[in-house]
């Protein structure tokens, strides 16, 4: 008994590691917030999502799971989007330009009026 516990252990284990195997032990997880101007409630024809779960080293972003929509990803200083691209659902990392460095504002953009942000320092 204790031999399958041990061998079930170990499967978990891996299967666990599996997931998450492109994030290098060494990144920092990104906390998300969600922005949205949209006034008057809800839009009901509006997808909603769960907030995703990124990464990130150095000039590297890294996405958790790697089957999340398509988004725009924006870094932004003083309200001035300084750079941006697309990143495809199936995009397991971006990596950012290095001769960025400094404290900007990280957005993962569905919309102008509704996107994932939070800060970040390069």
């Amino acid at each position: 008994m204790k031999k399958i516990l041990f061998i079930l252990t170990l499967f978990c284990a891996n299967f666990c590691m599996a997931q998450n195997m492109n994030i290098p032990p060494t990144a920092v997880p990104i906390m998300l917030q969600i922005h949205w101007d949209e006034p008057g409630g809800m839009d009901p024809e509006k997808p909603r999502s769960p907030i995703p779960e990124i990464y990130y080293d150095d000039h590297t972003i890294y996405f958790e799971d790697t089957s999340h929509v398509a988004y725009t990803l924006k870094l932004v200083y003083a309200g001035v989007v300084v750079w941006q691209t697309s990143v495809e659902a199936t995009a397991t990392s971006v990596d950012l330009p290095a001769s960025l460095s400094g404290n900007y504002q990280i957005r993962l953009s569905y919309s102008p009026d509704f996107y994932f942000y939070s800060g970040i320092t390069l």
